[in-house]
């Protein structure tokens, strides 16, 4: 993860009490990095340090919300206080809604939204961005979705914000990469997570077990940070082999 190999990696996840963020954290919590979560749901976080049994040197849990800006900014200045560095910056945070149409979709919904899944993200780039700099480089990893680049039925809401994060990659990799900072998009298809219980139609048991699994889109986040500095994997597409 392009730190010296004496030094234990340090990792933030937002949106890691469950799903894509929960299976990343176990992931690098198995092997050997500094793990830092961040969700509303504190309780989990607790829950999954504990079952991972990890040096509690090595961990940080902070229940807080990602579209809060002045909690993001304390949870970054939390893990640098503890570790001393932040290398991969896993953005993972997300929401949809079951009435996402837009011949439904509310001004309140369609704010929430975005909050969530794009603006969440904005603030975690700019709170870590400084840290970034000034250690000389860092890995910024966005969790988008298949629907930024295909259309779909997940929502004008959703689309529009997985959208934006492919953009707002964009824009860090131009801006920063003279400075050592890298920036990565996963792009997965339909996951069985809680997100995807939100479909206006609920998933069938048949269907969620052929759709990726969380532990599937981690071991993608894995791979793309593990990656050295000199090589960056600008976009990833991960998809079911099998249409849900």
């Amino acid at each position: 993860m392009a730190v010296p190999d004496a030094v234990r990696p340090v990792v933030a996840i937002t949106g890691a009490s469950s799903g894509i963020g929960r299976a990343a954290a176990v992931r690098f919590l198995r092997r050997g990095a500094a793990v830092a979560v961040l969700a509303r749901r504190g309780a989990l976080l607790d829950q999954l340090l504990a079952e991972c049994r990890p040096s509690g040197e090595a961990t940080l849990a902070a229940a807080g919300d990602a579209t809060d800006r002045a909690q993001v900014d304390a949870f970054v200045e939390g893990v640098i206080e503890r570790f001393g560095r932040l290398d991969v910056f896993v953005i993972n945070a997300g929401l949809n809604i079951r009435r996402r149409a837009l011949a439904e979709l509310g001004v309140e919904d369609w704010e929430r939204m975005l909050a969530v899944n794009l603006s969440a993200a904005f603030h975690c780039t700019q709170a870590a961005l400084p840290q970034l700099r000034a250690q000389g480089g860092g890995l910024l990893i966005y969790v988008s979705s298949m629907s930024a680049r295909y259309a779909d039925a997940s929502g004008a809401a959703y689309q529009a914000a997985k959208h934006g994060l492919v953009g707002l990659a964009n824009a860090v990799r131009v801006e920063e990469q003279a400075r050592g900072v890298r920036a990565s998009v996963i792009l997965p298809g339909a996951v069985n997570t809680p997100l995807v219980m939100q479909r206006p139609t609920a998933p069938t048991p048949e269907q969620l077990e052929r759709a990726l699994q969380p532990d599937d889109v981690a071991a993608a986040i894995e791979f793309v940070a593990g990656m050295p500095s000199r090589a960056l994997v600008s976009e990833l597409e991960l998809r079911p082999t099998l249409p849900m």
